[in-house]
């Protein structure tokens, strides 16, 4: 026969053990073991592992000793929504053939209907029951090598998983110890075991009440094996890209079904990582221009002396190494749309002639003589406060007010946390299957440390640890995620985005500016307090685009 065998359930019960001495007599052992109830304590037992993990069926068969009679039953399943729990043996049974084959079993093991009758030729059968189970699991209760009978788990449709298996170790663990105390007892005061069947109420109830504080906190423990299920709520991601179901997300979906078909300039505001992109990208996909290209530009990552040429092209010869004509983004974005992220990082003297493009809807390349029409719907991101840019001069506020015609604020992912099991399966199936491995999914206690994290860098820093860990995954299930170290960051402030050497650049040259009054050159001047010739200074502050007004 070919055995389910669980490798941890082997490794535990590696050694055959000696049967039990005659610990149940068969006249006198029947229903209560030691002042509690054996069929009362199989329900608690049914109640709890029924909800965990879709029992059926649960039975406690013990033996005699010489491991040749049943000399006690006690089934229970769910039947009408109530748990009844019955007896099925009435006085020593003798083995059956399949019985006499589950009491040699020396470690907990799954078997099929179809295993049993590939040998045997039927399927086991459960005392007196009417169902024919069609999913075994066979656990030996046992305690210091002695072997009192088997926890057994019945299904009609599906096998056990591996994580009930163990779990229900644990559970026939905790009984064979009340056996091994009772017999203690019986030894130490010539105690006989009774013969009622509602004996010893209060012990009974101690008993349960162990048992189900014991349960918890195999429950809990569990946490770790147990594989996570992400509920599913259809029809709330209405972007195909853009995963969430949280409140916050919702209300982005709602703004985007309002203005996508529009052609109205949007500015999508949030912090780095939230996804800005596939904003812009939803919004050009559900408007009027979808079949046009959408054009991407990056401010932050131009130098400011390309930016001109980059978004409205150049003649041939317009410049030093300018040895052929070419077309600027906004012209290859006619008639359809163009994302100027990181808008806030834009110079503040291509901020003026991005403003004439806007107004007049015409570019002029560099060297060229005539202007070009343009019709290019403008979709603009930032992580920055534009309007305290406005205010400290590094912005235009005219510009500002062009661009925010439609905000758009995306939430950050410490603000949904709600999407973040949703978000993290996504991202698992997705490296899973780009790297050709086979996972399950996230155990319950990987998910609540996802869900209890800062994540500073929002759903991008999600997809990046979330692609580690399958790469860096040993099994088929994510058990443990090995959280980012934030000591580093715990003198920063994580409710802006971390600053770029050019922005750490331009921002501590504006507050000398501003500690000096404006002024550049002389004693008290900003030149003298930053070590840099003026000559050098003026440059810098050209260059990264501070205002005038802040300089004498």
């Amino acid at each position: 026969m070919k055995n389910k065998e669980h490798a941890l359930s082997k490794e535990i019960y590696s050694k055959k053990k000696p049967i039990a001495e005659d610990f149940f007599s068969e006249n006198k052992f029947r229903v209560a073991v030691a002042g509690f109830n054996l069929s009362e304590l199989l329900e608690g037992i049914y109640a709890k592992l029924n909800p965990l993990f879709a029992v059926d069926c649960i039975a406690i068969v013990l033996y005699d000793a010489r491991l040749s009679h049943i000399v006690d039953s006690h089934v229970c399943g769910m039947i009408s929504g109530s748990i009844p729990c019955s007896s099925s043996v009435v006085g020593p049974v003798d083995f059956s053939e399949i019985t006499k084959e589950i009491s040699r079993l020396d470690f907990p093991i799954l078997r099929s209907r179809e295993e049993w009758e590939e040998v045997f030729g039927q399927n086991h059968r459960i005392g007196n029951h009417d169902a024919e189970y069609q999913f075994h699991g066979y656990i030996p209760i046992e305690t210091n090598g002695r072997i009192y009978g088997t926890f057994e788990l019945h299904n009609l449709e599906r096998q056990l998983s591996t994580e009930g298996l163990t779990f229900c170790c644990n559970v026939a663990e905790f009984i064979a110890g009340l056996f091994s105390v009772t017999e203690k007892k019986g030894k130490e005061t010539s105690w006989q075991p009774v013969l009622h069947p509602h004996s010893g109420g209060d012990c009974h109830q101690e008993k349960v009440q162990q048992l189900e504080a014991e349960i918890e906190r195999l429950k809990s423990s569990l946490e770790e094996f147990h594989l996570f299920e992400v509920e599913k709520i259809p029809g709330l991601n209405t972007h195909e890209e853009i995963i969430g179901h949280s409140e916050q997300m919702r209300s982005v979906f709602s703004l985007l079904s309002k203005i996508s078909p529009t052609d109205s300039t949007v500015l999508i505001l949030g912090e780095t990582g939230t996804g800005k992109e596939l904003i812009a990208r939803a919004i050009h996909h559900a408007s009027g221009r979808a079949s046009e290209k959408l054009i991407k530009v990056n401010c932050a990552a131009i130098p400011p002396n390309l930016i001109e040429s980059e978004l409205f092209g150049h003649e041939k010869g317009a410049f030093t190494g300018a040895t052929e004509k070419r077309v600027g983004k906004f012209e290859l974005a006619d008639k359809g749309t163009i994302f100027l992220d990181e808008i806030g990082e834009l110079p503040l003297e291509l901020q003026v002639k991005l403003l004439r493009v806007l107004q007049e809807k015409e570019v002029e390349p560099i060297g060229g003589k005539k202007t070009i029409r343009t019709d290019v719907r403008v979709i603009s991101a930032t992580n920055r406060n534009l309007l305290s840019e406005v205010e400290a001069g590094r912005f235009r506020q005219d510009l500002f007010y062009r661009l925010n015609v439609f905000p758009l604020t995306v939430p950050s992912l410490r603000e949904r946390r709600t999407d973040i099991p949703l978000l993290a399966t996504h991202f698992l199936k997705k490296f899973a299957a780009k790297s050709n491995r086979v996972l399950e999914g996230f155990s319950k206690r990987a998910i609540t440390m996802l869900v209890n994290y800062s994540w500073p860098g929002n759903v991008r820093e999600l997809e990046h640890l979330i692609e580690r860990h399958v790469v860096m995954s040993q099994g088929r299930l994510i058990n443990r995620i090995e959280i980012p170290d934030q000591s580093n960051f715990s003198n920063q402030d994580h409710n802006g985005p971390v600053k770029t050497i050019f922005e750490n650049e331009r921002d501590h040259i504006f507050a000398v500016l501003e500690l000096c009054n404006g002024r550049i050159s002389g004693k008290n001047g900003a030149a003298k307090l930053l070590g840099v010739p003026a000559t050098t200074l003026n440059s810098k502050i050209k260059r990264l685009g501070l205002a005038k007004k802040h300089t004498i």
